[in-house]
């Protein structure tokens, strides 16, 4: 991954920047900075995998559910504004539902999902397969969702958000530790 310098002044910058990292990470496991220490697929397909990146894309769903949907929505009007609410709320309720789905799984990992079935009773082998195929289905719609942001969301702010609106999606942005280090990457080591 290539460190870049992010303009102070542009938040929306600072999202699309995250949207990209967040999809890099999830697409190649193991090379992001973040996770260093690469899993073994069979078994650990949650916890190790998605830990290092849920603060980062809690920090980025509470800043576009919060600040950058109102303001859009607030920049429009009639039909656009229809539009545009029913695009956050969607994103909203996605990112809601990836976040239940990474949790139930974050605190059972070695559950294979299938209903009726007692974690218990499944082999390590069945386990760990059924673990990685939800992490797939996951990773897909986590990839969905930060399409929808990056492609769609991300370029409406950059057109209509006037500087007070960008002022306060970079004052969120900020207030998200865990989305702050992903833009920025992380700490030199020294």
């Amino acid at each position: 991954m290539t460190q870049q310098t992010i303009p102070e002044e542009d938040p929306v910058l600072w999202l699309q920047t995250a949207c990209r990292q967040l999809r890099d990470t999830l697409q190649a496991p193991g090379s992001h900075p973040l996770d260093a220490d690469p899993p073994d697929p069979a078994t650990a397909p949650w916890p190790r995998r998605v830990r290092p990146i849920l603060a980062a894309l809690d920090g980025l769903a509470v800043v576009l559910d919060q600040t950058v949907a109102p303001a859009l929505l607030e920049s429009m009007a009639g039909s656009d504004a229809v539009c545009i609410r029913e695009l956050t709320q969607g994103l909203a309720q996605a990112h809601a539902a990836l976040a239940r789905r990474a949790a139930r799984a974050m605190a059972r990992p070695d559950d294979t999902g299938r209903s009726g079935t007692a974690a218990g009773s499944a082999t390590p082998a069945t386990a760990a397969a059924a673990g990685t195929g939800l992490y797939q289905a996951w990773v897909k719609e986590t990839l969905e969702w930060l399409a929808t942001a990056h492609d769609e969301v991300l370029p409406m702010a950059q057109r209509l958000l006037d500087p007070p609106a960008l002022q306060a999606v970079a004052q969120a942005c900020k207030k998200q530790p865990g989305l702050m280090q992903i833009i920025r990457g992380p700490a030199p080591h020294g």
